[in-house]
């Protein structure tokens, strides 16, 4: 089995949205979309498809749809990649009003190596960027939290108000640790 070190990265947005996954050769695309949906942080979508090889692949909630071959149970390891190799991802939302909103990925395979046991996988290598976030939030947010911090005539500041201001900031950043620990709980 071999070590696939893929970047995904969320088409249509500036600045870019990314993230770098090291997975397993013998990840189901049933487990890919999951592992993509712990490391772009965002709610379990109803419908995914993936598009390799110009083949499609469709996965409704946490079952594959079957459509002719029954490849859509196959593993990563199955498709052949090689490094270089891209392939799609969409992620489908029906939206109140009877229409759907749908993200749309870019996978690229960076690197193949055989299986390496030093860390766990899935795991996130790297990543910036979330979604629905603007870079100005993201410094307000860093702001608000500097403020606390280098106010030396504030006395009344607790632990609490600052661990909440961080945490507020987290939501606006890619959590590498937050979402490695999410993957290291989830069983593919």
């Amino acid at each position: 089995m071999k070590t696939y070190s893929i970047k995904v990265t969320l088409r249509g947005v500036s600045p870019m949205i990314w993230r770098r996954i090291r997975i397993a050769g013998n990840a189901s695309l049933v487990s890919l979309q999951a592992i993509i949906r712990v490391a772009q942080d965002y709610d379990e979508d109803p419908l995914h498809q993936f598009r390799i090889y110009a083949k499609d692949y469709e996965i409704f909630g946490n079952q594959c749809v079957d459509r002719s071959d029954n490849l859509c149970h196959a593993v990563i390891d199955d498709f052949k990649f090689n490094v270089g190799d891209r392939f799609i991802y969409t992620s489908f939302t029906e939206l109140e009003i009877g229409f759907m909103r749908n993200r749309l990925y870019d996978i690229r395979i960076e690197s193949i190596e055989e299986q390496s046991l030093r860390k766990k996988l899935p795991f996130c290598i790297g990543g910036d960027g979330m979604p629905g976030v603007r870079k100005y939030e993201y410094t307000l947010k860093m702001l608000d939290v500097l403020k606390i911090i280098v106010d030396e005539k504030d006395t009344t500041t607790t632990v609490g108000e600052v661990r909440r201001q961080i945490n507020a900031l987290d939501a606006l950043r890619l959590n590498r640790k937050k979402v490695n620990k999410t993957l290291t709980e989830y069983q593919p």
